[in-house]
């Protein structure tokens, strides 16, 4: 039998659910969450879900088993209260190109809307849940919630799951400090990005389209990529950081990336430029990754742009000396 690995699935709304028909040959091992960031909490209920798929296989002999990461295509407070929704860590497709990434056979994703957030949980678990997959198991973390107003949790997903085995896998800790997307969130306002990338399993990063920016990169000796970021992604706290920036194509380099509203300027608008160290080609119009390593200080006002002029020579240099540290004695970056 071939089996079906890396899809995705959804946005499906409720009575897509409950029309959804589960495959009779697959055994499907659940693992709930929003997901945001797929930092190392989400990673240990991954982990999980497959470990769990390799135990069952035994159990469910002649069935094909697979692990799917059921999720949502919006933050559920981006509909309940948008005006107190925070800013994703990832985009919806950056979400599901990670969890496939960790290993997870299939991404569901469930179109979190009005009648979504009205289920009760008892239906959220029968209609949604066992429903639409046959379950061998189901796979969150100890605080999930679910069903109209949170009022669901693990023991009532238990209670109502019935004979399906519920895992709830514990709170994740890095030095002592919980690993949370809201946690997350707060270290990369404040600028910590190396913190923000213990708790992530990786660095943070921004994606995007290069745009003309103001020139004024270029006039000062060092051009920039200008990044248009998704809308609703968490663009760090302002300050200057040593990055390292991506292509579809490979690896461009280490760079020299600042936040900031241009305030030598009188700027208003936020901006995200990189100065990729070493680097001459033309980038507008690419799609690119950059992905925040280490802050190097804080955006300050200068007296004439010959002072912001050699701040940044400086700046370029530091860059330089640390991504030297960074890079293996054989070439590679790290």
């Amino acid at each position: 039998m071939v089996e079906r690995r890396n899809t995705i699935e959804g946005p499906l709304d409720v009575e897509q659910f409950r029309r959804r028909r589960p495959q009779e040959d697959v055994i499907s091992v659940l693992a709930l969450g929003t997901f945001d960031g797929v930092h190392l909490g989400h990673q240990a209920i991954l982990r999980e879900a497959l470990t769990l798929k390799e135990r069952l296989s035994a159990q469910w002999d002649g069935f094909r088993m697979e692990t799917v990461a059921f999720t949502f295509d919006a933050l559920p407070l981006e509909v309940l209260r948008p005006e107190e929704a925070p800013a994703r860590l990832m985009s919806t497709e950056q979400r599901c190109r990670h969890l496939l990434a960790v290993g997870v056979d299939r991404v569901v994703l469930a179109r979190f809307d009005e009648a979504f957030s009205r289920l009760e949980p008892e239906d959220y678990v029968r209609d949604i849940l066992l429903g639409a997959f046959r379950v061998g198991a189901i796979v969150a973390g100890y605080n999930h919630r679910f069903g109209r107003g949170g009022r669901g949790d693990i023991s009532l997903l238990r209670r109502v799951a019935g004979d399906v085995a519920i895992h709830m896998v514990p709170e994740v800790k890095v030095d002592g400090a919980p690993v949370s997307s809201t946690v997350i969130r707060q270290l990369l306002a404040e600028g910590r990005c190396e913190q923000a990338a213990s708790l992530l399993g990786r660095p943070y990063f921004l994606e995007g389209t290069v745009v003309t920016g103001f020139q004024q990169g270029r006039e000062l000796g060092h051009p920039t990529a200008n990044l248009q970021p998704h809308p609703q992604l968490l663009v760090p706290g302002q300050g200057v950081y040593l990055t390292r920036v991506r292509k579809d194509d490979g690896l461009l380099g280490y760079a020299l990336t600042v936040i900031s509203t241009r305030p030598t300027f009188d700027g208003r608008a936020l901006s995200v430029e990189s100065h990729i160290l070493d680097f001459a080609g033309d980038l507008y119009g690419s799609f690119i990754q950059v992905e925040f390593l280490e802050y190097l200080r804080p955006i300050v006002r200068f007296d004439g742009v010959e002072a912001l002029r050699r701040q940044i020579e400086a700046d370029v240099e530091e860059a330089r000396r640390r991504s030297a540290a960074r890079t293996g004695a054989d070439g590679s970056f790290t």
